[in-house]
């Protein structure tokens, strides 16, 4: 039963299949192949769990960060907005948009400084008439990290009866928003 069979040329062709069935041939690769049917299942249970652990962190410190950033945000934009209507109240202010004279243009842009660009990520204030026509523009503390913004937005801020903040808007590769507070 288990010798090999020879062909008409004289040479081996094939092993006689008894030979196959055999446990001491079957049991070896019984085991690999459970052996490997384990390893791989392992492997991707554990690919799971880890991936599963990762995205749950992940969306704990994006939580996270999502919060402080919103409370930085808010942070800022009440002191922007402190800052927009303590300018807005400046007399030297209000006397130069009713007036619109140039004499009264210095003490405008040195209340604007005093008041309305201190704040480090303030890019610059202005100051514009009832028809939305520029008056002023004084440059902020960060308008020499976006020179493309120097000298104003194309379009001008928020017009509003009471003090407002615009959307973010993306201009020249930088996200902004507006103030707006009536004088």
């Amino acid at each position: 039963l288990y010798k090999p069979f020879t062909s008409a040329t004289g040479g081996m062709a094939l092993l006689h299949l008894a030979e196959w069935q055999t446990l001491t041939r079957k049991l070896p690769q019984l085991i690999s192949g459970l052996l490997v049917t384990v390893i791989v299942l392992f492997a991707f249970i554990a690919y799971h769990q880890i991936a599963d652990a990762l995205m749950a962190t992940t969306s704990a410190r994006m939580s996270g960060t999502a919060k402080l950033l919103a409370g930085t945000l808010d942070e800022s934009a009440r002191r922007v907005v402190l800052e927009a209507e303590g300018a807005a109240r400046d007399t030297a202010v209000q006397r130069y948009v009713v007036a619109n004279d140039v004499a009264l243009r210095p003490a405008a842009l040195a209340a604007l400084g005093r008041r309305a660009v201190t704040t480090p990520q303030i890019i610059g204030a202005e100051l514009l008439d009832r028809s939305g026509k520029r008056l002023l523009w004084i440059d902020g503390p960060a308008t020499d990290s976006v020179p493309a913004i120097r000298g104003g937005r194309s379009d001008s801020a928020v017009r509003s009866r009471s003090t407002a903040i615009g959307p973010f808007v993306t201009e020249h590769g930088v996200i902004s928003y507006d103030v707006a507070a009536p004088i």
